[in-house]
């Protein structure tokens, strides 16, 4: 059996193709950075955004893309909480189902200075599909994260809400849930938070 790869410049590679791949090459992606994931290249982010609601999950989803072993957790704190309550502070991935698979104390993160952080977490491995980070935070007053764009809508433009890049869940949560099935999902006020799955 002979088998024809195709030619760079040739058919079925042809001028668009070649475009297309040649920009993918051009762009950082979360492999670059050592992740599996990210909600956005972080290089975009800004500080615009707002205090996190004590005592809700916030999700954001992320897309996998193939199956990997996720060590922990990825993000940047813009302004530190003011007060956190000491073990009601959590970093969690959830699977497509809503089940909790890993998680993390972020307690000292939150508090500590505008920066960047990466927190371990057991190593799970996950397959291709859609999964959500979520992040719970009690404190008198919340932490800033870094974000995207200012808008609390273009996230989710046009999305229903099993399917919501950027949501929330619960109140009066003081420890992560171990279910948050997306059904359960509502829009709030959130804005597209920096999140990555490090590996």
């Amino acid at each position: 059996m002979t088998v024809n790869l195709p030619v760079a410049d040739q058919d079925p590679w042809d001028e668009t193709l070649n475009t297309v791949l040649s920009q993918v090459g051009n762009q950082w992606v979360p492999d670059d950075y050592t992740m599996a994931a990210w909600s956005m290249d972080p290089a975009l982010c800004q500080t615009n955004g707002t205090a996190m609601a004590s005592g809700f999950l916030h999700l954001v989803a992320l897309k996998i893309r193939k199956t990997v072993t996720v060590t922990g957790f990825a993000f940047m704190v813009a302004t530190p909480a003011v007060t956190p309550v000491v073990g009601q502070n959590f970093i969690g991935l959830y699977d497509q189902a809503g089940t909790l698979l890993m998680s993390a104390a972020i307690d000292t993160q939150i508090a500590a200075s505008a920066a960047a952080h990466r927190v371990a977490a057991t190593p799970t491995a996950i397959g291709p599909g859609t999964y959500r980070v979520g992040v719970l935070t009690n404190a008198a007053t919340g932490p800033i994260f870094l974000t995207s764009v200012a808008s609390t809508v273009r996230p989710n433009l046009n999305l229903p809400l099993a399917d919501l890049r950027v949501a929330r869940q619960g109140a009066g949560l003081i420890a992560l849930p171990g279910s948050a099935p997306a059904v359960n999902n509502a829009q709030a006020s959130d804005k597209n938070i920096f999140l990555g799955l490090t590996i």
